[in-house]
């Protein structure tokens, strides 16, 4: 970040650099590797491929370089695996969790950002676009200073930095910003509740109870009565108008 090091204006940034890609990740074939020395060793025993399916949706998912889309494999969390294959080898199963919290974003530098525009700005239209698709568009910037960060395109930047968002391809001169994988989703989609539930004060619990009946009775009225009752609770006079599109962003 320019402010930040501006008395070190120097450095050479690595961070899009192809050459790194793989740098800070571990490939699948890697992750096999492990895996395999652990059976060795007679500390594992589980079958391979089975590890893999169950670790891949929630680590792999990571590039790092648009270079690298086509020439280098999706990388792995290193924290996040050596956590499941640590919690495989103490309890001979995987993870009840298996989100490390300590590889979690730090919420409350988060939230700060959030903050510069109250989560009513473009940077809300940028996590929403996100949370309904997956996916945003836009160009990773190598630095910025700080007086930039309220800029959206500069806010998608700060979310790759964070890893909330990853590499995924290239659409025309933009680059495609994913969601990497489902540790970073669940998290992405933590920050949502908590802090849509401190600005609509729905009882997520409760809420989560009326899924449940739907899910596993079949009693799918308790949730839409209450999905009903708090919108028109929370929302205003001049939001019910603009119809449909606000039922979305509820």
């Amino acid at each position: 970040m320019d402010d930040v090091t501006s008395g070190y204006n120097i450095a050479t940034s690595l961070t899009l650099d192809p050459q790194f890609n793989m740098m800070l990740g571990f490939s699948e074939t890697e992750v096999r590797e492990m895996i395999r020395y652990y059976q060795g060793v007679g500390a594992l025993h589980a079958d391979e491929d089975a590890l893999i399916a169950e670790m891949k949706p929630w680590y792999d998912g990571y590039c790092f370089s648009t270079e690298s889309l086509n020439t280098d494999p999706k990388m792995y969390n290193t924290d996040m695996v050596s956590y499941y294959i640590r919690n495989y080898i103490s309890h001979g199963e995987a993870p009840e969790e298996m989100l490390d919290r300590n590889t979690a974003t730090d919420y409350n530098k988060l939230d700060k950002l959030i903050r510069l525009d109250k989560l009513d700005g473009d940077r809300k239209s940028v996590l929403l676009e996100v949370a309904q698709n997956g996916f945003t568009l836009g160009e990773v910037q190598p630095s910025f200073p700080a007086h930039r960060l309220i800029e959206p395109d500069m806010f998608k930047s700060l979310l790759y930095y964070y890893g909330l968002l990853t590499i995924s391809g290239t659409r025309g001169v933009n680059t495609i910003l994913s969601i990497p994988n489902n540790n970073v989703r669940r998290q992405f989609y933590e920050y949502l509740v908590i802090e849509y539930n401190k600005i609509l004060q729905v009882n997520m619990s409760k809420l989560s109870e009326t899924f449940d009946s739907a899910a596993l009775d079949g009693d799918w009225r308790p949730m839409m009565e209450y999905i009903c009752r708090q919108y028109h609770d929370t929302t205003s006079v001049r939001s019910l108008i603009e119809g449909e599109r606000n039922i979305q962003g509820f």
